[in-house]
């Protein structure tokens, strides 16, 4: 009883049997924009269909070369390659002129970050791999598992991070309260479960049974590491805010309160323009700048690492790495390192 509304020109007939059908679809300058494949049913509803589909998109250079990726993605290869050759002399200089250059105020949180720098650029540089496979060849292979290993170690090691220094560990306090590591029991699960629903979401077509629960899933899990990173933020001011009331340690608990503030707004601010903007930004976008939207998270991120950085950096005249002694005194900063 519904009308549905086709353009003949663009429908492939699956009726038939086993009878193979073949059809090649061209579009031509000035046709330009999204291409979407729909399977529609005209038989009434409780009838099942069972088909295969062999689908093959490209773009054709003007010498005969196919693209396989869309012309919103064909930049991709060239952006991730130039960010991981970014990344990789982030890499250098952190470990050179912070790192190396003031080895004694260097802790563990200082190392963990070293190696989520590290992360991300391997990460990219598979990323970088697997675009030029399947600009070339239309398939990746097993470049995408690779891809999914490093990129799900390095969001995970990125919410630990940022917990860990949102509780003050090795900046107000040398160890973690059990408070914190319950933190920690909510975030490592909720992590996990988001790479495995981001894995799925990757790897199946968006028509796929289950694939819009999976992206719930995703969205939903995404959304509650965010907010289960910002607690101990939230606890580290309300600390340090009590502590600046005390007679001898207001004037450097106030710079630790002060930087904690710019730290959770910082944490803020990316999160809602990496999950929201950039939502935003995706669905309006036209089709040749699909690509603007890896581009700008991508730029994001590398502003917020190069900024955490900065911010915690081992310096031996930094305040921030001013732990309480037993006594109520200050030690060093450099406690715990390795």
């Amino acid at each position: 009883d519904k009308a549905i509304a086709l353009d003949r020109d663009y429908v492939v007939d699956v009726e038939g049997g086993n009878r193979p059908t073949r059809r090649e679809i061209r579009v031509n300058a000035g046709q330009e924009g999204f291409y979407n494949t729909y399977f529609v049913s005209c038989l009434p509803e409780g009838h099942t269909v069972s088909f295969r589909l062999d689908l093959t998109q490209y773009n054709e250079a003007a010498d005969g070369t196919k693209n396989y990726l869309s012309a919103g993605r064909a930049p991709l290869p060239l952006l991730y390659g130039v960010l991981s050759a970014t990344y990789a002399g982030v890499l250098v200089v952190w470990l050179a002129f912070f790192i190396r250059g003031h080895a004694a105020s260097t802790n563990r949180v200082h190392h963990l970050m070293s190696l989520l720098v590290l992360l991300k650029l391997v990460a990219l540089a598979v990323k970088t791999v697997d675009y030029h496979f399947q600009a070339h060849d239309g398939n990746a292979g097993n470049w995408g598992l690779v891809y999914y290993v490093f990129a799900g170690a390095k969001g995970l090691l990125m919410f630990v991070l940022i917990a860990l220094i949102g509780t003050g560990w090795k900046f107000v306090k040398p160890f973690l309260s059990e408070k914190d590591k319950r933190v920690f029991m909510v975030v490592i699960p909720l992590q996990l479960l988001d790479n495995l629903a981001l894995i799925v979401i990757e790897e199946t077509a968006p028509g796929s049974q289950g694939f819009i629960t999976w992206k719930d899933i995703f969205r939903l899990v995404d959304i509650l590491c965010c907010g289960a990173i910002l607690i101990p933020i939230i606890w580290s001011i309300k600390h340090l805010r009590e502590a600046s009331q005390i007679d001898g340690k207001a004037a450097r608990n106030l710079d630790k309160l002060k930087l904690f503030r710019q730290f959770y707004l910082m944490v803020v601010t990316y999160i809602y323009f990496t999950r929201i903007i950039i939502y935003l930004l995706d669905a309006t976008l036209p089709y040749h700048f699909v690509w603007l939207g890896d581009f700008f998270t991508e730029l994001a991120t590398l502003t917020f690492f190069c900024i955490t950085g900065f911010m915690f950096r081992p310096l031996s005249d930094n305040p921030y790495f001013s732990l309480p002694d037993d006594d109520g005194g200050a030690s060093g900063g450099g406690g715990g390192g390795g």
